[in-house]
């Protein structure tokens, strides 16, 4: 075994070397073998990462059951395509970059290869419905739970995992293949096929799970950015600060003691109402442009090296014009996505980090008390009854052990 792991790197890094046209001397190697312990250490802290926190959120969804909302459907759905993508997707990439090819056989490469795109594709497309969602709750909030009903929130979630079906089907029965690629370290479509229908297979894959929701994506989040920016030009526009700085600054009238007594304080509130009400606006209009900020950056970070490959793959109709090193980076950030969304849509979220912190704690406390109470528990013989019983000292007593000898 060891063998054949040796000559899985021989072999991959040789190939790598001949992709770059030149042969492979002592630097080339060593060049290469740390990018391989870089790709596979940044795979390895994903896998970790994305099983931990998606872990949390499963957990924390279980125990807010009784309030579970709409959204929250939402951001699980998103959820469970995280954990395909940890389960099934990243053990294998992270196996086929140590040996250098594919060693899962080839129905096991065809079902990874659909599983990839499916759920590539639902992830996206859940991103797309979840900024929908949140479109709908900010810009309308009263016209909420008429948009956005229970029923339809099932429907959207149905209509994303079906087509996302629908589009990585085609592959399997014909329009274009899955293959195994040595710089994806999975089994993929094939990009840089030289038939013109499969190109467009390509082209179509990339409009539907990444043009499209980009699209999308900017659009709302660019509308629920001057939305919150409106509403807050109007609370300040409305608020009463800036008269009442404005008279208590050029008044000229000077108030007795108990005048200045009475007053002093009711304009001291009135201010202080107010100013708080205007930075509480200012901070949520913060808060929602870097939350819209932060949710584009990780959406092209991750998706559009990706998708950019396949574009440049297809239009080339080759895979040696691009570097192999950029597409195992490109399918390394899409895998990252497994583990940056529950940051981005779920932790963000100082109520959701209360929770959880909640949650933990509670676990703790539960088993230090445990604990406790195992070393609390005290042996007393009892002379009366003639045997040994089990009796739990208060916690104002301290701990001692009583035996009576006649």
């Amino acid at each position: 075994m060891s063998g054949q792991h040796d000559d899985g790197r021989i072999r991959s890094l040789t190939f790598n070397c001949s992709m770059a046209g030149a042969s492979c001397d002592v630097e080339d190697m060593t060049l290469e073998t740390v990018k391989l312990t870089l790709i596979g250490t940044f795979l390895l802290f994903v896998f970790l990462t994305s099983t931990s926190l998606n872990s949390f959120v499963f957990l924390l969804f279980y125990k807010k059951f009784k309030s579970f909302t709409i959204s929250n459907c939402f951001q699980l759905n998103l959820t469970a395509c995280n954990c395909l993508t940890a389960l099934i997707i990243i053990p294998f990439a992270f196996a086929s970059l140590i040996y250098g090819e594919w060693i899962f056989g080839l129905v096991w490469c065809q079902v990874t290869g659909f599983v990839l795109n499916f759920v590539f594709a639902a992830s996206t497309l859940t991103l797309v419905v979840i900024s929908i969602d949140r479109y709908c709750a900010i810009v309308s909030p009263l016209h909420y739970r008429m948009k956005i009903t229970r029923m339809r929130c099932y429907f959207m979630i149905g209509a994303v995992w079906v087509i996302a079906g629908i589009i990585s089907i085609p592959p399997v029965v014909g329009w274009n293949k899955f293959e195994f690629r040595t710089h994806k370290m999975i089994c993929t479509v094939k990009w840089d096929s030289d038939n013109k229908y499969d190109s467009y297979y390509n082209l179509f894959l990339v409009c539907i799970c990444f043009a499209l929701p980009l699209i999308v994506m900017v659009w709302v989040y660019s509308v629920i950015f001057r939305a919150a920016k409106l509403i807050s030009q109007k609370t300040r526009r409305n608020s009463l600060v800036p008269r009442i700085l404005e008279e208590t600054s050029h008044s000229p009238i000077i108030l007795d003691k108990r005048r200045r007594s009475s007053t002093a304080p009711i304009l001291g509130r009135k201010f202080s109402v107010h100013k708080l009400g205007a930075l509480l606006w200012y901070r949520d209009e913060w808060r929602t442009a870097v939350t819209s900020i932060i949710v584009f950056l990780t959406f092209i970070g991750c998706w559009l090296p990706y998708f950019t490959v396949i574009i440049l793959e297809t239009l080339l109709q080759s895979d040696h014009k691009v570097p192999p090193f950029v597409q195992t980076l490109s399918i390394a950030l899409a895998l990252a996505s497994s583990a940056m969304d529950p940051l981005v849509y779920v932790f963000r979220s100082h109520k959701s980090r209360q929770e959880l912190r909640e949650i933990l704690l509670r676990k703790h406390a539960a088993s230090s008390e445990s604990i406790s109470k195992q070393y609390m528990t005290q042996e007393v013989y009892d002379p009366l009854k003639q045997r040994s019983s089990v009796q739990l000292l208060d916690e104002k007593c301290v701990p001692y052990f009583t035996r009576t000898v006649k």
